[in-house]
């Protein structure tokens, strides 16, 4: 069995989808991570068209559906970005952060117009950098380098007011990048290629107890959203299951999760055994389970984007 890992991306007016196949070579532990294709979307992205596409695909490589373990998506459209927690909440306690950001983003686009650009070259500073919305540790970044400029605006501001921020701003900025930083430590984590759930899940871990010790308004909305994210993730069967078998974190895991992961791993052992028996000359049958208790993805909802 394998899993698919499948990336959009658009440039000049055209769709481009990639397909990455990851699996375990033979009966040993290394990690084989290939890439079988990367093609031009020329219909409409619809979930039937993005299906048989990537059967498709796979199918040129003597695979089918049945040998899917699963599917990730890692798309612009679906990616969690930090912005969006200046929308999770519509309290009044957010209000300041969306405030500050609003304000601190001002100043960064006017230190990347060409006149201000100039002087902070003459100051030999380093320029400003413009948070990107599909890549949400760009805010990190952007606040990060406006500290950086801090004493550049703070010597302007006078005689230049698109560069005034008041002293509790600049206060706050530095409390929004100390809580977006472990979160930007983790991203940088995330990047190696053999990364497992249960590596994932150790960062994800980390990040949050981190987060607990900075103890700052963002800090707390961005803890009240990575727990609304970790009920979604322990909902799916798989990452219970890999949680299951992972010493250091099984025992977070309530009875009917455990129960839950223990059926999958039963399921995707009766799965491994019926593609086994259904392989002849390297060719797998597709023949329906019925009479198994294998639990097989048919890819009928597939959507990537």
């Amino acid at each position: 069995m394998v899993s698919l890992k499948v990336d959009g991306v658009s440039r000049h007016n055209k769709s481009f989808l990639g397909v990455k196949v990851q699996y375990m070579h033979k009966d040993t532990l290394t990690l084989k991570i290939k890439t079988l294709s990367i093609f031009e979307l020329v219909e409409r992205r619809s979930s039937k068209y993005l299906k048989d596409t990537l059967l498709d695909v796979i199918s040129k490589y003597g695979l089918t559906k049945y040998q899917i373990y699963s599917i990730t998506s890692d798309n612009a459209a679906n990616m969690l970005k930090m912005t969006d927690l200046m929308k999770i909440d519509p309290d009044e306690e957010t209000v300041p952060i969306r405030g500050i950001f609003a304000r601190a983003r001002m100043v960064v686009k006017k230190l990347r117009t060409p006149i201000y650009a100039g002087l902070l070259k003459q100051e030999n500073k380093k320029q400003a950098i413009r948070d990107v919305e599909t890549r949400w540790s760009f805010v990190y970044d952007m606040l990060y380098r406006l500290l950086e400029l801090k004493d550049f605006c703070l010597k302007f501001q006078e005689t230049m007011n698109d560069l005034k921020l008041s002293l509790p701003d600049w206060d706050n900025i530095e409390k929004m990048v100390a809580a977006l930083e472990p979160a930007k430590i983790g991203l940088v984590s995330l990047q190696k290629s053999d990364i497992t759930i249960g590596d994932f899940f150790a960062i994800w871990w980390n990040i949050l107890a981190k987060l607990q010790k900075v103890d700052s308004l963002l800090s707390r909305a961005i803890i009240i959203a990575m727990n609304r994210r970790s009920i979604l993730m322990f909902e799916e069967h798989i990452f219970s299951a890999v949680i299951y078998l992972d010493p250091r974190f099984q025992r977070m895991l309530t009875i009917d999760q455990k129960s839950i992961a223990k059926n999958h791993l039963n399921n995707t052992w009766n799965a491994m055994k019926y593609i086994s028996e259904k392989i002849v000359n390297n060719d797998v049958v597709e023949a329906t389970n019925d009479g198994t208790n294998c639990e097989i993805n048919e890819l009928d909802e597939l959507e990537v984007y």
